[in-house]
Formats: structure tokens, C-alpha cells, sequence
């Protein structure tokens, strides 16, 4: 099933045109905001069809979901302003911003990697594969077949040197990567900055950050990193609508139409009656063909399609920080219900309203209650403190800096560039990715941890199959006490403790359980009895202070160990509990542990005999 998500609560606005352009050959496309009809019926669709179009997106494993149509947002599920991975969706990108170039004359798409000085690491490129031009890299035909960063381990190409450059059709990641270094190299440094500069602000992106993406280097496979991109889908969007409108947006031709064109022609047969572009893959299906579809696709389910044929776009995301996917299958079915609910064309006075923002407190805004919260700044000092580079397990390393004023960011390799947004005490939410870690300190006041829970569970495992029972304990009970909030944590030490105490491997008092389960053993005794007063010294620090609940009007009585025995020793005296027998008959337990302290609420029932 897929994650839970917000639901957009729609305003009506006095003036619709604020938030939606409307030019004089009757193109529509959002300013500031997206606008949404207002009913399915403004939009020609059914409304009983949309409805079991997002019955079944809530039942596939899937994030979020944006259609447009006529310009204007027909339909917006889940988490739409949240950042995910783009994974291959960014080839798509990366030709958008060539085209950018060509059209200006700043780039010759004939140009080889021989005359571009391009090579690779050892075994260096031959006479011929350096014969590949630009043109052959954005058509996956460069017959170029090596390893290339970011790609699966099980990637088959063909054979080194089996087909000339322009002849064959290869998924091929050293094409793809190659493209960003001769960009940075012939036209702009900054491939990100590049991007926003020349497509991001002209379509008014709301999301896009050039520090969201991150050059991706594997130096034992290639010298030519991938571009990894984050992006919301309402971005994506608007990156879609740009298509659909043949590179035009509003008044301003952002891509030439001839690029367009030459971007959603296929050059090759890619399989399944697929074809590829210039980084675009286009339709198989046949009624999807019918329509024109045209798509960028990526890893997990990622995708946007655009239909000319419907004056439509689909955005589809997938929480692949979770490991989620969805086939293409299941998307394609999405988009049939959803184009089997058109029923005509808009009205020329639709109705409009805001889509109005769905942001949780995981992307930009630092409070989850306020949307257009700015994010907590911090202080310098604490900057300094908290900024560092520290070893993880399943990274080589893992670095923490400041990325803007009074804000921190961190780099996973493999992973990117994220802000982390302030919880207080250390702990940190990592912003679009959606999890915490606490940033601890070593001895000297510097970096010394950054506690992740999936890690320290992981190693805990690690711990276990090693035989360590203890190191295993040590490291759950250390994630139960810095992520109080995880059921996860506490299950996993609840088993881990209670597995041990099988075994006889725990520790008396070891665990919180354990305490309560001795202290209501204690206190328990049958008739003519007496509280088994060595254990309960045992159970308590020395110096525990007690304090008693007085009664009304009184002040609270506070005792130390000797005054709550001797308090305990004088009800039993004087009470029937020392022929009867005495228990605490427990009705509710829980706790919370935080480091070696924890917190008991234990509601219980006195019982005689």
C-alpha cells in the first residue's frame, strides 16, 4: 500500500489569474502556484472516475501522483512538494539543458570525444570509440561499452568494441555520465546551478535547489560521475507542461520546438515496442502510442508522461528511500482510468482554485504545524560543534556541514546532498529522506557519531550472528534510549532482552522489565509473610529518594530508602496484611528508557491474600 499522505485542502481565490497565466494563444501554465479545477466536471473528466483512478493509486506502493491538464491541475495525491530521488529521470534533464545550448549555437552535437579531449581510465578509449560524438551520447548509441558509475551490478552490454559509434542502441550509463562531464567542461562548471539557471527559474520550479543534486563518483569503475537529482512532483510537473507546450512557457520559449521534436523521436527500438529519443523513452503500449506518449523514466516507478495527444501529464513518484517500486504496468493502468474519465474538453470559464500547500515538516518548512515556517537557525558556535566528517559502517564516511546561514547539511554517499532540519538536543530530521539521527559528541566536544537507528540495529545483528550477545544488548539498548519514539527499537530490544533472559545470559536489573517484575516479586507474600526486604534493597540505588502522594490538603511526605522501609514495615504491622498475605495485582505497564534512566507508569490493584 502506499505511504500515508496529505490531502490537499483547496481555497477558492477572488482573482484566479494571480496564480495562473493565460496567454493570447490560449496556453495555460501556473505562476507562482499551481492552480486545480475546482470540480472534475470543470475539467471535462468524471468525477466517479477520477474517484476509482485514486482508489487505485492508494493501493499501489506509491508516493505521490500529479495530472495535469489544459495547464492546470486535474488531480494531486500524496506527497507532491516532497523531494525523491529521481534516479534516470535526470537523462531527461540533462538533454532539456543541452537543447538549451544548441539552440543558442554555444553547442556542436557533432563534436567527438577525440576532438572534446575526452577519455577514461585505463584501459583508455580506442581511436574508434573516441570517434563517438555528443550526438551518439544522447542517443545511447556511442558504442562505447565500459563500467559507469551508478548503475546496476547486473548491467549486460555488449562486448568492448563489438559495434562502431552511431550504429547500435545501448542503455548505457557511461553515455549518460560522459554527457555531464563534457557539459561542464565545454559549457558551464556547474551542471545544478546550470540547470536552474537556465530551466528551473524560467518555468518557476517552487522546490529546485542546485544543492539537491550531487556529481556521483565510483573511481574503480570511471572518471565520469553520474548527476543524481532530487525533485518534487510539482516540479517535475511543470518540467512536463513544458514539454507538452513544445518548450514554451507563457511568453518565453525555453526550448526551441525543433527540440522538442528531435528530443521524442525515436532513433532506436528499445524493446516491447518502445522507442528512445534524445533521453526520452517513447510509448509501446499501442492506445498509449496513439496518443503520442513520450516519457522520462527512473528507477523504482519514477515518471513523467507526456500525452500530446490528451493535453496531459502524469507525474508518478515512489518512495525509493524505502525501497519501494512500482511496475510500469501498474502505472500505465493508473493512466488508462485516468483518461477513461474524460468526458470533454474544459470550459473556457472553469473555475479554478489553489492547490494549496501539503508541506509535513520532511522538505523545507521547519515546523510540521506551519507550512511557511522558515527553517531554525542555529548559532555558529553549535555550527562549528556539529560540523565534522566521522567513519559509518556502510558508508566510507559521512559529513556534516554548514550548507547556508544557521543551517546544517549532510552527504551520504550514494545517496546526496540533504539539509538537516533541527529537533532540539542533537537530534536531526534529514529533509526529504524523512528520518532522524542524533549527532553526538566526543569527549572533546567535536563530532563524533551520527546515530542513525536502521545502522545501530544493523550492527546490533551484525553483534548477534558474532556470537557478542552483549555488544548486541548494549547496541539496542542504545537505540531504544536515542529514538524513545521507534517501536522498531524498543521491539527489537524487548526480544533481544527477553531471548537473553532465556538463556540466562542477562544481567539481574538489566532491563526495566526486569526491575518492576523483581520489585512486584518483593512486595509479594502469602499470609503469615514478609516482603523480601534483600531484594527490594537490591532493586533501589541507595540513595533513591520516595516521595508519597499526601493526602488532601497536606504536603507531600519525601523519604529515603530507610524511611520508605520503615513507612512499608509499619502498614504491614498495623494492617491484615500479615495474615492475609499481600499482592499488587498490575493492570497497566509501560515505560520509556532514555540512556541508564528510565520512566515507569505502572497502574496497579492492592490485593489481600
Amino acid at each position: 500500500m502506499n505511504k500515508p499522505f496529505c490531502i490537499a485542502l483547496l481555497g477558492l481565490l477572488s482573482a484566479p489569474s494571480l496564480a495562473q497565466e493565460v496567454h493570447s494563444d490560449g496556453q495555460r501554465v501556473p505562476s507562482e502556484g499551481w492552480m486545480q479545477y475546482a470540480s472534475p466536471a470543470e475539467a471535462g473528466f468524471s468525477a466517479q472516475g477520477l474517484a476509482e483512478a485514486r482508489a487505485y493509486f492508494d493501493g499501489l506502493d506509491a508516493a505521490a501522483a500529479m495530472v495535469i491538464h489544459d495547464g492546470v491541475v486535474l488531480a494531486s495525491w500524496g506527497e507532491v512538494e516532497r523531494r525523491f530521488m529521481c534516479h534516470s529521470v535526470r537523462k531527461s534533464f540533462m538533454s532539456a539543458l543541452w537543447g538549451v545550448y544548441v539552440d543558442r549555437g554555444e553547442a556542436d552535437l557533432g563534436l567527438s570525444l577525440a576532438e572534446l579531449g575526452i577519455d577514461d581510465m585505463e584501459p583508455v578509449l580506442t581511436e574508434g570509440e573516441k570517434r563517438a560524438t555528443i550526438l551518439d551520447l544522447l542517443k545511447a548509441r556511442s558504442g562505447v561499452y565500459r563500467l559507469a558509475a551508478y548503475e546496476p551490478p547486473q548491467n549486460p552490454k555488449p562486448p568492448r568494441h563489438s559495434h562502431e559509434p552511431g550504429t547500435f542502441w545501448c542503455y548505457n550509463n557511461w553515455d549518460f555520465n560522459t554527457l555531464v562531464t563534457i557539459f561542464q567542461q565545454q559549457i558551464d562548471p556547474d551542471f545544478f546551478a546550470a540547470f536552474g539557471r537556465e530551466i528551473a527559474t524560467p518555468i518557476g520550479m517552487q522546490d529546485y535547489r542546485p544543492r539537491d543534486g550531487y556529481l556521483h563518483y565510483e573511481a574503480e569503475k570511471s572518471i565520469h560521475p553520474a548527476y543524481p537529482f532530487r525533485m518534487s512532483a510539482r516540479d517535475m510537473a511543470r518540467f512536463g507542461l513544458l514539454f507538452l507546450n513544445e518548450g514554451r512557457w507563457g511568453d518565453q520559449q525555453v526550448l526551441a520546438e525543433q527540440w522538442v521534436e528531435r528530443s521524442r523521436t525515436s532513433y532506436s527500438d528499445a524493446g516491447r515496442g518502445r522507442g528512445y529519443g534524445l533521453l526520452w523513452w517513447t510509448a509501446g503500449a499501442p492506445d498509449l502510442k496513439a496518443l503520442g506518449m513520450y516519457s522520462a523514466l527512473g528507477y523504482g516507478g519514477h515518471a513523467i508522461d507526456v500525452l500530446p495527444g490528451a493535453d496531459l501529464v502524469l507525474v508518478f513518484r515512489v518512495d525509493t528511500f524505502e525501497g519501494d517500486n512500482v511496475p510500469s504496468a501498474q502505472r500505465h493502468e493508473l493512466l488508462r482510468k485516468i483518461l477513461a474519465a474524460h468526458t470533454g474538453e474544459p470550459g473556457d470559464q472553469a473555475e479554478l482554485v489553489a492547490l494549496e500547500s501539503q508541506a509535513d515538516g520532511t522538505s523545507a518548512a521547519a515546523d510540521p504545524g506551519d507550512p511557511g515556517s522558515t527553517p531554525t537557525l542555529l548559532p555558529d558556535a553549535l555550527l562549528a560543534r556539529y560540523s565534522g566528517t566521522v567513519a559509518n559502517p556502510f558508508f566510507s564516511e559521512v559529513e556534516v556541514s554548514k550548507v547556508a546561514p544557521g543551517q546544517l547539511g549532510i552527504h551520504l554517499p550514494n545517496q546526496g546532498n540533504f539539509d538537516l532540519l533541527p529537533r532540539g538536543n542533537g537530534r536531526f530530521l534529514i529533509e526529504d529522506v524523512n528520518q532522524e539521527v542524533v549527532l553526538l559528541l566526543d569527549d572533546s566536544g567535536s563530532l563524533g557519531e551520527v546515530a542513525h537507528p536502521e545502522v545501530i540495529a544493523v550492527l546490533a545483528q551484525q553483534a548477534t550472528q558474532q556470537g557478542d550477545g552483549n555488544r548486541a544488548l548494549e547496541l539496542l539498548r542504545k537505540n531504544a534510549s536515542l529514538f524513545p519514539e521507534s517501536i522498531a527499537a524498543k521491539d527489537a530490544l524487548r526480544e533481544a532482552e527477553t531471548k537473553a533472559q532465556a538463556q540466562g545470559n542477562l544481567e539481574p536489573y538489566a532491563t526495566v522489565d526486569q526491575t518492576l517484575d523483581a520489585l512486584y516479586g518483593a512486595v509479594t507474600f502469602g499470609p503469615g509473610g514478609e516482603c523480601d526486604w534483600e531484594v527490594l534493597r537490591e532493586v533501589f540505588l541507595p540513595d533513591a529518594i520516595f516521595s508519597q502522594p499526601p493526602p488532601r490538603g497536606e504536603q507531600r511526605r519525601l523519604m529515603d530508602l530507610d524511611g520508605f522501609f520503615a513507612d512499608f514495615r509499619d502498614f504491614i504491622a498495623n494492617s491484615p496484611v500479615k495474615q492475609t498475605g499481600f499482592s499488587e495485582a498490575i493492570a497497566h505497564r509501560s515505560s520509556d528508557q532514555f540512556g541508564d534512566i528510565a520512566h515507569a507508569y505502572v497502574i496497579f490493584e492492592p490485593r489481600l491474600g
